[in-house]
């Protein structure tokens, strides 16, 4: 039983009146990051106050993805902050504090001051890292070497390293880490039950590092991990399908890195396929991972120009984004989607999917319109090229207005300087151009403009623009 299950079945016992309501908070929160950390204190807790704090701290979490916020649970452990949240480049820790019966607002507040200001929060996270890793490291330099639980007490050390690792950055931070996971490791069997999270910490550990310095051992060592984490006899069906879809993404991210002979993809794809097939329906994470197998296909088409990797791509995402209901992760289904059609249509140049590739389009800037900022004109460009593309092959003057429409806006919102505006003006001109040839060229009305234009003696000619009902 996974720890969302048992958070929910002890949320259902707690509060079975209110049991509906938190129940779906429970499985919507399962989409973001961290989650099983959220779900297993709720399923242990015995204090109804704190489970009301648990459950706080779920429904900030969605507010925040609601907002678009990448979002994640308790970032650095249990002593850490609750929330993790970051958008366009910046990002930030957060305290949720609920406010209780008796409590006094004042002292609420006091409480909260720390994490209101960005330098305290860094040193208040910090402290308390420091204090968990000076006793650690006290532990592990006093414990004798058959000690029971000395192992976990270096996994414990390396956790806490990497988790400072992340907040500020320092290689020797991680440097530390790798050796307390080497230590770990060293001290456990191959039949330990905690080997495998063991294993898959010090993997995410080494490509998080890649990710800070780009040094390819890094990566290739995290891969190697993953790939004897896979390979345990000790590992649980449970968590196999999460350990598959991370190595998918290392190998994925190796092939981008040093475009090889397309071993890593050919990989990728197959622990990426595995990690769905073992993936229940009812899994909260299924579409994440339909989403990332969808993505590695997409890369080898791209690579190879193979169409069935492209086909197949195409009902991985669909299948994905029948699946779900919260507005960011359809709106990455949705993209993915318009751009695999548009690939197909500029293969096969089939008029269906040139369609599909629209309609997606579409969906996606019904979806943001509300909060596109007024800088945007990436989306509008791109539906008014889609629309163009359309009226070529169809002349259906509604395509080429709803285009005018689209590129006016790109103007509208460019500001006047903006090296981008002569060529959204172009665009602007040529989308007008086509709205006139439209009209004048009409089999209706072109033998009367050529009969009028033919009778005048004078240079001038008759421009004649008739609006047509379509």
């Amino acid at each position: 039983m996974t720890w969302q299950e048992r958070a929910i079945n002890h949320v259902r016992q707690i509060f079975p009146a209110q049991s509906g309501v938190l129940v779906d908070h429970i499985r919507a929160a399962a989409r973001l990051g961290r989650s099983e950390s959220i779900c297993r204190r709720i399923a242990q807790t015995k204090n109804t106050e704190q489970m009301f704090d648990y459950v706080a701290e779920v429904r900030f979490g969605l507010l925040f993805a609601h907002l678009r916020f990448e979002t994640g649970f308790e970032p650095l452990g249990l002593k850490g902050p609750d929330l993790s949240i970051s958008r366009d480049g910046q990002s930030a820790y957060v305290e949720v504090k609920r406010f209780r019966s008796g409590d006094r607002v004042q002292e609420i507040g006091d409480e909260l001051t720390a994490y209101g200001n960005p330098a305290k929060d860094i040193k208040k996270v910090l402290d308390g890292i420091i204090d968990a890793l000076q006793c650690w490291e006290e532990a592990t330099r006093v414990a004798p070497a058959d000690f029971p639980v000395i192992s976990a007490l270096f996994a414990s050390l390396a956790v806490t390293f990497a988790g400072r690792f992340q907040v500020n950055g320092e290689t020797g931070d991680m440097q530390r880490a790798i050796a307390a996971f080497e230590q770990a490791i060293a001290h456990m069997s191959g039949n330990s039950p905690d080997l495998p999270d063991v294993l898959w910490n010090f993997a995410f550990a080494l490509f998080t590092k890649y990710k800070k310095t780009g040094e390819t051992i890094d990566l290739d060592r995290a891969i190697s991990v993953a790939d004897q984490t896979v390979e345990l006899r000790s590992l649980d069906a449970e968590r196999t399908p999460a350990y598959l879809d991370s190595l998918g993404t290392y190998l994925r991210t190796r092939h981008e890195k040093i475009r090889s002979n397309g071993t890593d993809l050919d990989r990728a794809v197959a622990v990426s396929q595995k990690s769905v097939d073992l993936t229940p329906r009812e899994d909260s994470e299924l579409a994440n991972r339909l989403f990332n197998l969808g993505a590695v296909l997409f890369d080898r088409f791209s690579s190879r120009g193979s169409l069935p990797d492209l086909d197949r791509a195409i009902g991985v995402y669909e299948s994905g984004l029948a699946l779900v209901s919260d507005q960011s992760s359809s709106l990455k289904f949705l993209l993915k989607l318009m751009e695999s059609f548009w690939k197909r249509y500029d293969r096969e140049g089939q008029q269906a999917d040139l369609e599909k590739s629209i309609e997606y389009l579409q969906r996606f800037t019904s979806l943001t319109s509300s909060s596109i900022s007024s800088g945007n004109v990436a989306g509008p460009r791109l539906l008014a090229h889609m629309l163009l593309e359309r009226y070529d092959r169809t002349g259906a003057i509604q395509d080429v207005e709803a285009a005018t429409r689209l590129i006016q806006t790109a103007v509208n919102r460019t500001p006047a300087g903006s090296p981008a505006l002569p060529g959204h003006l172009q665009a602007l001109g040529n989308a007008r151009n086509a709205c006139y040839e439209h009209r004048v060229t009409s089999p209706i009305f072109k033998p009367l403009l050529t009969s009028i234009n033919g009778h005048l003696t004078s240079p001038l000619r008759i421009l004649l623009t008739v609006q047509l009902v379509s």
